[in-house]
């Protein structure tokens, strides 16, 4: 008993995270941890989320596509179709891919990209935002995150939160 005790102190030591919770996360796969089980009895992102806002599509050019994130008023916008997503592109990646002339270019149809699903708690959404530095993420399927449900904008988490849009601020997310 005491060696099963000072083996289990000393994995617990070496690998805090537990090796299952590591394979899937490789795998892409995102299971809910103790700690964010307590999260998820607030508010979800399939609360909040948009629904029926359309992708871009990845024949458009750069500078449509361009034009739409500055009429938005947002830095980052889902690429593909309303069956499969290709991805995320953002205005840093327009910036520094002027060389390309489609999204298609920048977006390939097997990209990674930020994203979320339906049940997940909003400061996930949020953490996931920031580490990306977008403010726009699609809500996709647990089965295939190529499947997009609808989107949510930093601005919906806010309103969520109660913290309203600030007058004069640039948003026509909705």
């Amino acid at each position: 008993m005491i060696s099963n005790m000072i083996s289990y102190i000393i994995s617990q030591k070496l690998q805090p995270e537990p090796i299952y919770e590591a394979l899937a996360l490789q795998e892409g796969v995102y299971l809910p941890t103790g700690e964010s089980r307590e999260e998820l009895a607030g508010v979800r992102v399939g609360q909040i989320m948009q629904i029926g806002r359309e992708p871009l599509d990845p024949e458009m050019n750069l500078k449509e596509a361009d034009q739409f994130l500055e009429q938005t008023g947002r830095n980052a916008w889902p690429v593909g179709n309303p069956k499969r997503l290709n991805g995320v592109v953002t205005l840093r990646d327009i910036e520094e891919g002027r060389a390309w002339e489609r999204l298609e270019d920048l977006v390939p149809p097997d990209s990674s990209f930020p994203y979320v699903h339906p049940d997940h708690p909003l400061s996930l959404a949020l953490e996931r935002m920031g580490a990306a530095a977008v403010d726009t993420v699609p809500v996709v399927s647990r089965a295939n995150i190529r499947q997009p449900y609808g989107l949510v904008t930093l601005t919906d988490i806010l309103a969520a939160y109660g913290v309203q849009k600030l007058e004069g601020s640039k948003d026509a997310s909705h």
